[in-house]
């Protein structure tokens, strides 16, 4: 499953990230997109950057537009169908 995540999620023959382009408002909970030059955490209309001390500096997301989303569509299909990520509590809490 790893090496099949990987080869979805990495440009091949590199280490740099494949991103998948994908509207703001299909996005859901948990998906991870680039903000900044950090991940952020996808979480109902924010974006949560992590950092080296975990998640922070909270902001609303855009509401249109496309999105370069790291998750891997697998992924995303799975969070749409209903699975509840497994979210840090400091990303939840206000």
């Amino acid at each position: 499953m790893s090496r099949r995540l990987d080869a979805v999620r990495m440009i091949k023959g590199t280490r740099r990230r494949r991103l998948h382009d994908l509207e703001w408002n299909t996005l859901p909970n948990g998906a991870l997109v680039p903000h900044d030059g950090t991940p952020a955490l996808v979480l109902d209309s924010e974006l949560i950057k992590w950092t080296e001390r975990g998640y922070q500096n909270r902001r609303p997301h855009p509401t249109h537009g496309q999105a370069g989303v790291i998750t891997p569509p697998s992924i995303l299909a799975i969070l749409r169908a209903g699975y509840r990520a497994q979210i840090d509590e400091a990303a939840v809490s206000r």
